[in-house]
């Protein structure tokens, strides 16, 4: 299972450790999900001990950020496997006030992930409603542009920014 789908409220797609509940899981969702990531964990033993590098590949296009943009820290919201299936509950331009069906969560989605299938509504991907604070000289990495809006990571960090805020790099 790849491990953005271990975490409720983010996106995070980097290798999980849980030696508690005997998870190891190096699936960055690659081939399967939108946003992703290529993992490798290195595990080297030196007869006493064992230690555990990891690297990822992300090859996604650099943008440079032109100015400071702070945003409020709210509560993130996620759809994600198998809960695709959204109620649009207000449509406006850029964003879709929706419902997910078998969560009942409430979040605003970007309409480009909007998708009708057999008289239902879905989100098409994994997807956080998650607005990020950005400052001036930043290097980012761009999921994608939709709209006034770009979908983004920053330092490991996935969610969204106005795109005039970007200058490709």
């Amino acid at each position: 299972m790849p491990t953005s789908n271990f975490y409720q409220n983010q996106i995070k797609n980097d290798v999980l450790m849980d030696f508690d509940k005997k998870i190891i899981s190096i699936d960055g969702g690659t081939g399967v999900k939108f946003i992703s990531q290529l993992n490798a964990l290195i595990i080297e033993n030196d007869g006493m001990n064992l230690t555990f590098k990891n690297h990822f590949v992300q090859p996604l296009p650099i943008y440079r950020i032109k100015q400071d943009k702070f945003v409020e820290n709210k509560e993130n919201h996620k759809v994600s496997w198998p809960n695709f299936e959204i109620e649009i509950l207000e449509k406006r331009e850029e964003f879709s006030f929706c419902k997910v069906i078998h969560t009942n969560q409430m979040l605003w989605i970007k309409n480009e992930f909007i998708y009708l299938k057999n008289k239902h509504f879905y989100c098409l991907d994994d997807y956080i409603d998650h607005f990020i604070t950005v400052h001036e000289n930043e290097d980012v990495k761009v999921i994608g542009l939709y709209g006034k809006f770009a979908y983004i990571i920053k330092n490991k960090e996935i969610g969204w920014i106005e795109s005039g805020y970007l200058e490709k790099i």
